[in-house]
């Protein structure tokens, strides 16, 4: 038996990851060139911007070590 122990970066991964460690109201989402996030949360800096042009370019890992940085760099902290 075959067993995956990576997830794909695919935008609703990354946003699943997201909701599950920051809640809901932040939202990862495509521009030309970059990825930057939607918020309906106040309270916090807007999250940076990661300039990386497809997802393809880095692996889930590096992803959510980009999302993590970003988002607690504007005041976010993890649910558990």
């Amino acid at each position: 038996m075959r067993y995956i122990n990576e997830a794909r970066a695919t935008i609703a991964n990354l946003n699943r990851y997201i909701q599950n460690n920051y809640g809901k109201g932040i939202e990862l989402m495509k521009g030309s060139g970059y990825f930057y996030f939607m918020t309906n949360n106040t309270g916090y800096d807007i999250p940076e911007s990661i300039y990386i042009y497809s997802l393809s370019q880095a692996p889930y890992e590096k992803w959510i070590k980009y999302i993590d940085d970003s988002l607690q760099d504007a005041g976010y902290q993890k649910l558990r």
